[in-house]
């Protein structure tokens, strides 16, 4: 089990009912310019195709699935790690990456897995937040002390970049734009967005089971204003990701994704 210690101090999470959509492309580009990446994790996914690939309903019926997992790294999010056979056809099968907000409840990331993850030949599970933020510094602990190095382990390594974007969306971004921008500064080949739709049509399976606020179809109740309310403003994420799509080539997302972004 790796020794090192972590330094305790605890930063509060900034303000997140905001909405902020003044943020400009230099803007994003500096706070990425000096941004600390873990030398670990660069090894593993350089010069790798990635894609990170949500629960959106809009893939299915699309059969995508075989390009999905054609990706070198396919990134998968919270309980959407372990795709169901009836999905597999068009959201693939392959997770290498589980990116988890931490939070086990059911409503949240579901449960660990830790077990279950290595039979299904998960190779690492990827924090949403760094060490020292708030409550998510106790439960990056309670993995690690958890997990013993059964699986590599990777957790965002520049907390003043994550509080930087923080405040440049003024809400607290969803595990997906985490993903996103965390994978961005790391040495992958290409990077591409998939089944994401910022809550627009709701989440196939079980990915929200338990979760207020959303019906059996798995179709969320609130309106973007009610989830600004919530602290998860759907606007300032979407302009943050058109933001990156304009300065970085090797970014990409689904047709269905920019038909959205366009909204903003």
């Amino acid at each position: 089990m790796e020794t090192y210690k972590i330094i305790e101090f605890n930063v509060p999470e900034p303000h997140r009912f905001g909405n902020r959509l003044d943020t400009t492309k230099s803007d994003l580009q500096a706070v990425r310019n000096d941004v600390k990446i873990s030398s670990k994790f660069n090894q593993f996914v350089k010069d790798k195709s990635v894609i990170v690939i949500g629960p959106s309903p809009y893939l299915k019926g699309l059969g995508r699935g075989k390009i999905i997992d054609e990706y070198d790294i396919v990134v998968r999010l919270n309980k959407g790690w372990n795709v169901s056979e009836e999905l597999q056809k068009d959201y693939g099968k392959k997770t290498t990456i589980r990116y988890h907000c931490m939070m086990e409840h059911e409503s949240n990331g579901g449960k660990y897995e830790i077990e279950n993850m290595q039979s299904k030949g998960v190779e690492w599970l990827a924090s949403q937040f760094p060490y020292n933020l708030d409550y998510f510094h106790n439960d990056n602990k309670k993995f690690r002390d958890l997990n013993k190095d059964r699986i590599n382990f990777h957790v965002p390594a520049d907390i003043l970049y994550h509080l930087n974007l923080h405040e440049m969306m003024q809400t607290r971004a969803n595990v997906a734009t985490s993903a996103v921008f965390d994978l961005i500064n790391y040495d992958v080949k290409n990077l591409h967005l998939s089944g994401i739709s910022f809550y627009r049509d709701g989440w196939v399976g079980d990915y929200k089971s338990g979760a207020e606020n959303v019906d059996k179809d798995g179709k969320y109740s609130m309106d973007m204003k009610d989830m600004q309310k919530e602290g998860h403003a759907q606007e300032a994420q979407m302009h943050l990701i058109n933001l990156l799509l304009q300065s970085e080539t090797k970014f990409t997302v689904d047709k269905e994704i920019q038909k959205i972004l366009e909204s903003v």
